[in-house]
């Protein structure tokens, strides 16, 4: 556990990649994304800043939900036997193992760059997260942690509003107001809310 000094990027990497070393689920979802998918995969979601905050921080409960996003999935799925295929909410692949759910996002059906036409890049899918401690990303192949406002956030100790219209769309879905969802998100994450 890190004291009450800063916790730098390369810690948080170094951190991050401890745990997901010794995560068999992790593991054995990285490689069933690997063999249906082209390109650049990123680790996105709550495993990456719970991971962090878990070893860093304190006894934090990590989720069995897994989240990947991908520059190009294959076309055609190749999916391991005791897994099952379904659909998110979004219409991407949801493959599920027991109490395990794997989500493979393509980059270019991220809700905010589709929806804004942008280009599908990781800078555009990190701009369209509703918290700045949801804009960060783990990087597979260069072992790199990306996002300045999600290392912020993990360094502060606090989640603030990173897209506000991204923000009130995700707490209409949960019968919440923007306010409660973010102070409920730091709440888990043994984080302060900053709403401004």
């Amino acid at each position: 556990m890190i004291s009450n000094q800063l916790i730098s990027k390369k810690e948080m990497e170094t951190i991050l990649i401890g745990e997901l070393k010794t995560n068999k689920e992790y593991q054995e979802a990285l490689t069933i994304v690997k063999s249906n998918s082209k390109g650049k995969i990123w680790l996105i979601g709550g495993i990456v800043s719970r991971s962090i905050i878990k070893s860093a921080y304190g006894n934090l409960q990590l989720k069995h939900d897994i989240d990947f996003l991908v520059e190009k999935l294959n076309d055609h799925l190749v999916i391991p036997p005791g897994w099952k295929e379904t659909k998110n909410k979004f219409n991407n692949p949801k493959l599920i193992k027991e109490d395990i759910e794997v989500d493979i996002v393509p980059l270019g059906t991220s809700e905010f760059i589709r929806q804004n036409k942008l280009k599908p890049s990781i800078k555009n899918f990190l701009a369209g997260t509703p918290l700045d401690i949801q804009s960060l990303a783990f990087d597979i192949q260069d072992r790199k942690l990306i996002g300045d406002l999600g290392i912020k956030a993990l360094q502060r100790k606090e989640v603030r509003v990173n897209n506000s219209k991204r923000l009130l769309a995700k707490a209409q879905r949960k019968n919440l107001s923007p306010q409660k969802l973010l102070q409920k998100i730091a709440k888990s994450l043994g984080f302060k809310a900053i709403f401004n």
